[in-house]
């Protein structure tokens, strides 16, 4: 019965009324000091790139991404533009899923003020510097506790 109602919505499409939860406020990994290293980096992580000095987190980043974010940032500069995260609050960390010996990955649900500015002018280009937005992004991390590394990060929207 509730598999020949599933094809009626879906050969009538037949929008349902509700709307998948797309933002979490838990955090569901049942490892409370892995779940603490994991909001210390992601916090130092934020606190670097608001003020565009990536040097602090070589520890804590993978070669390639660490590379790729420099880019990014001289890229902004070039252009003359600086991008804030401020205020960032972990809400949630869910999804931990094991890749290989020594990786894994979570989603990272968090608000951050964010907001793209003018160097010269010091007028905001996008964002908003007065409020929080919410993010969704997940981390691939290696390494062992105590000494993880973030090899991947990927944005979603929410």
């Amino acid at each position: 019965m509730l598999v020949g109602l599933g094809l009626y919505f879906v050969r009538n499409k037949v929008k349902l009324p509700f709307k998948k939860r797309d933002y979490h406020q838990e955090k569901t990994i049942n490892d409370p000091a892995l779940a603490q290293e994991i909001e210390e980096i992601f916090l130092n992580v934020q606190e670097a790139w608001d003020k565009q000095d990536l040097q602090s987190l070589s520890p804590f980043y993978g070669d390639q991404l660490y590379e790729k974010h420099q880019k990014v940032l001289e890229k902004m500069r070039n252009k003359g533009q600086i991008n804030h995260t401020r205020s960032a609050i972990l809400d949630g960390i869910t999804r931990y899923k094991e890749i290989k010996d020594n990786q894994f990955e979570v989603d990272l649900y968090f608000v951050a003020i964010d907001y793209l500015v003018s160097i010269d002018s010091g007028q905001i280009i996008s964002g908003n510097n007065q409020y929080r937005r919410e993010f969704k992004q997940r981390w691939n991390f290696s390494g062992q506790k105590g000494a993880l590394r973030v090899e991947k990060m990927r944005e979603f929207k929410i």
